[in-house]
């Protein structure tokens, strides 16, 4: 179930508690999600599965085309008992690894207690300022591997990869949650932008689109 915090109906959805405060609209007219206002049990599942709901301004019921999955946060193989290790090796208390990176300390805090992950570009930067690779932080079998782990591996942002392979976000987004279907020409740009064979790209996408219901893709 959903529940506006105010006199909103309730949304059933997805089977997640999220809150939302009808009257927080910043500016561009986007509400505010507040995950804060909910135990963590309910706010990690929907962490991990990358899934946002995006609710119109009032309250309601949510159609289907109002709800968007986003996968810039990383969901599959994170090791942040890696990442806290290399920092204490190194040193950094959370504040100096994130003034290091160009980040928040309240981000690193974040990712080191396992409240959230990191997306793909801020990764990148915890990584070079503790002289690290992405295979020391992401750990996930060849055999196992998603479509979207392999743009992970790859330190590439979605909307970065999406441009290089010539679709929209929103297209490249729907072929790693396997949701459509992966061409010969898609295929093959996605193995060259990726730096892996063409073969490695299609069997991820077949892991993807066959993984079991309501696991992260």
């Amino acid at each position: 179930m959903w529940s506006c915090l105010g006199h909103c109906s309730p949304v059933p959805l997805l089977g997640w508690i999220w809150s939302v405060r009808p009257s927080a609209r910043p500016s561009g007219g986007r509400l505010e999600l507040l995950d804060r206002t909910l135990p963590e049990v309910y706010i990690k599942p929907v962490q991990q599965t990358g899934t946002v709901l995006v609710l119109r301004l009032g309250c309601g019921k949510v159609s289907g085309h109002e709800v968007r999955h986003m996968t810039r946060r990383i969901t599959r193989g994170f090791r942040v008992d890696r990442l806290v290790a290399a920092r204490k090796d190194k040193g950094f208390t959370q504040a100096e690894l994130a003034r290091l990176a160009g980040l928040t300390t309240g981000a690193v805090k974040s990712w080191e207690s396992g409240r959230t992950t990191p997306e793909v570009a801020n990764l990148a930067r915890i990584l070079d300022a503790l002289g690290l690779h992405i295979a020391d932080v992401i750990d996930i079998p060849v055999g196992d591997r998603h479509l979207g782990d392999l743009r992970v591996l790859a330190l590439l942002p979605q909307t970065e990869l999406a441009r290089r392979i010539g679709i929209s976000t929103t297209a490249l987004g729907e072929l790693e949650r396997g949701e459509a279907n992966l061409s010969d020409t898609v295929a093959a740009r996605l193995a060259d932008a990726l730096g892996v064979a063409e073969s490695e790209v299609r069997e991820a996408f077949v892991r993807t689109r066959t993984r079991p219901p309501n696991t992260p893709a």
